[in-house]
């Protein structure tokens, strides 16, 4: 056994009664007694490409069932959301918006430049805001378009 132990995780992920296995020590004697049948920790590599703000904000559904925190997401990730396809990250989210553009958005909503400086802050600004008004795209600033590298040509936007 490692010394990863998380209560918390074990008790979730193999859908313990909280009341019977009170605390780690009887979560402990509980996974030696049934160590074939329990997953004792969170394997990292299963949840490396989670985005737990991403993964919280496209799937409603989690907060009324009270998965509110980083913690909480990547215990349902690891249980349900691996299995049942559900939007992770930032890849995933930009398969289901495939007209969103990040830069266009900036550039709309040009008052939070200072906050909004990166892809992922402006679908972040999106979902919380935005999501479900209707999107005018101006289809005029490339999707494609190196929004570091203007920005450090032109150091007068600075």
């Amino acid at each position: 056994m490692t010394n990863n132990f998380d209560y918390s995780f074990y008790i979730y992920i193999n859908n313990l009664n909280q009341e019977i296995i009170n605390n780690e020590e009887k979560a402990l004697e509980d996974y030696e007694l049934n160590k074939k049948d329990r997953i004792f920790e969170l394997e990292r590599s299963k949840i490396k490409e989670l985005d737990p703000i991403i993964y919280l904000l496209c799937n409603k559904d989690l907060f009324d069932k009270n998965i509110i925190t980083k913690k909480d997401a990547e215990f349902h990730y690891y249980k349900h959301g691996i299995n049942e396809n559900r939007i992770k990250n930032l890849k995933d989210l930009e398969k289901i918006l495939p007209d969103f553009n990040w830069i266009e958005y900036l550039y709309i909503h040009k008052y939070l430049f200072d906050e909004l400086n990166n892809k992922k802050k402006c679908y972040i600004h999106y979902l919380l805001f935005n999501f479900g008004k209707k999107y005018n795209t101006m289809k005029h600033i490339s999707k494609d378009f190196n929004f570091n590298f203007y920005i450090n040509y032109y150091s007068d936007l600075k």
